[in-house]
């Protein structure tokens, strides 16, 4: 913890836009007494906005002490994933966090779950098309148990059914191309 010589009237009128905004939020300690100490915590839009913008990394949002998918995530991404990765992995999951998309939703399991889905599969394509592509992290049983944990059976098969497809389609036109 930091000193300031701010009183906490400064303090408070300074975090209000921070609230009124969800990039933090505020609770009491104790919810039914009025005076109660007040915690401010950063809400997925707040760590997402400072990670887009460098003042944080990985690493510091996993030390976030909060039960939270969108936290387990982002240490799963940090134990598995190498630190050049991250930015793949968590770039499209931060900007849609960023941009609100938890707003009004903030403990919407389902809807992190969808974020955390749409994010992965895009980095994948994304890590895909790197020349120094190593797709060993999908054999590491974290992968594999958070794999099952977002997608349905189904939506794997999809999923490895699109490669496919997108392999065929590199095949056919890297035929095609002259020399």
């Amino acid at each position: 913890m930091q000193y300031t010589d701010r009183d906490r009237i400064t303090i408070l009128q300074s975090i209000k836009p921070l609230i009124k905004y969800r990039y933090i939020e505020e609770k009491r300690l104790n919810p039914e007494v009025e005076k109660s100490k007040l915690i401010f915590s950063s809400t997925s839009k707040g760590f997402s906005y400072a990670w887009a913008l460098g003042l944080v990394n990985t690493k510091d949002i996993t030390k976030i002490k909060k039960d939270d998918t969108i936290i387990d995530y982002v240490k799963f991404i940090g134990e598995v994933f190498t630190p050049l990765q991250h930015k793949e992995m968590l770039g499209l999951l931060f900007t849609e966090l960023a941009n609100g998309s938890l707003d009004y939703e903030e403990n919407n399991e389902d809807r992190k779950k969808d974020l955390i889905k749409e994010s992965f599969r895009s980095a994948l394509f994304a890590l895909i098309q790197k020349e120094n592509y190593d797709s060993h992290f999908l054999s590491d049983n974290r992968t594999v148990e958070w794999l099952r944990k977002l997608y349905s059976i189904e939506e794997l098969k999809m999923m490895k059914r699109h490669f496919i497809q997108i392999k065929n389609n590199l095949d056919d036109t890297i035929k095609r191309l002259p020399g």
